[in-house]
């Protein structure tokens, strides 16, 4: 896949064609609209990245070694980087784990304050919040959103 990272990040992509009358391999390799690159760093470094315009503006895996990648992080990363495909920073303080997070999982999120509670839910709980849960969330973000009109 075009847009691996990882292991397959270097490779090159191809599709391989086989003529059935003559039994021919061709190999086309694929051009890749942008470069393919993980950027790795303190969440200030991938920020203020020191690399070249092709690599920011390209396909971007990025990963922070000192924070949770918060959505206020993941919109600033999305400004830096107008092609990030995925970010993924630490899980909790003193913690090795991290959380990885695809771009339309935080468009998602971006978009509906529900989606932003069962992430948060699922993130502390470890899973989904029950649907009494969902709809009483729901009924206080409508509540507020009343009081603000």
């Amino acid at each position: 896949m075009p847009y691996s990272f990882g292991k397959e990040e270097k490779h090159e992509k191809s599709v391989t064609v086989i003529d059935t009358d003559s039994v021919e391999r061709i190999i086309v390799p694929l051009k890749l609209l942008h470069e393919r690159t993980t950027i790795e760093g303190t969440l200030d470094e991938i920020l203020h990245p020191d690399c070249d315009e092709k690599i920011v503006n390209g396909y971007v895996r990025a990963v922070s070694t000192d924070t949770y990648l918060g959505l206020e992080a993941l919109s600033e990363l999305k400004k830096t980087y107008p092609c990030l495909l995925e970010a993924s920073g630490k899980s909790f303080e003193n913690d090795e784990s991290s959380v990885t997070l695809s771009i339309d999982q935080l468009d998602n999120l971006e978009k509906d304050p529900v989606e932003v509670f069962k992430f948060y839910y699922n993130d502390q709980m470890k899973c989904e919040p029950s649907g009494h849960l969902v709809e009483l969330f729901i009924s206080a973000v409508k509540s507020a959103e009343e009081e603000n009109v």
